[in-house]
């Protein structure tokens, strides 16, 4: 009856694991912007952490990200900012800036990554393999042993346990 007790409690906890996660995972697109509007995309990280939802302030360009049949799953707004502070305080004019935005992973796939200036598409790219292969988000056997594991092992275990008991109550 305790080893009973001791699957179901295991059970409950893997549940709670899968149910309640304990980090969000956040994923950084930075790219590069000159005061040509021309764009470079740089790459994209995955961490964990608590998502914060920053309110926008209104710009004129915007970051899109869309999924795999084409709709908006993402929307931010940046201003770049052409210049930098130097050591005596004074702002110094550049030719490019760097951009960084974060956003919630939803599961989505990312399928293309467009920037606009108003309502004018500046960038716009094929960002599918780019995603895949540096975030490993795609990879539909690591998500599937992430939510099957877990539960197979449950119930084998709770499988042997029945067994383990019928095996007792015969003897």
């Amino acid at each position: 009856m305790k080893k009973i007790i001791y699957a179901i409690i295991l059970a409950f906890l893997m549940n709670l694991t899968l149910v309640y996660p304990a980090s969000d995972k956040i994923i950084k697109v930075t790219f590069t912007i000159n005061n040509k509007n021309h764009i470079e995309l740089e790459k994209f990280e995955v961490r964990e952490g608590q998502y914060k939802n920053f309110v926008e302030s209104p710009s004129t360009y915007s970051l899109q990200i869309k999924n795999e049949k084409g709709n908006l799953t993402e929307k931010t707004n940046f201003a770049p900012a052409f210049f930098m502070l130097s050591k005596e305080n004074k702002l110094i004019k550049t030719n490019e800036t760097r951009i960084s935005r974060e956003f919630l992973y939803k599961g989505d796939k990312w399928r293309f990554l467009e920037i606009y200036k108003e309502d004018k598409l500046l960038y716009q790219a094929d960002v599918e393999e780019k995603f895949c292969e540096e975030t490993k988000l795609c990879r539909i056997w690591i998500k599937i042993m992430f939510y099957i594991a877990p539960i197979a092992i449950i119930l084998i275990f709770i499988i042997t346990m029945f067994i383990k008991k019928r095996r007792e109550n015969v003897f």
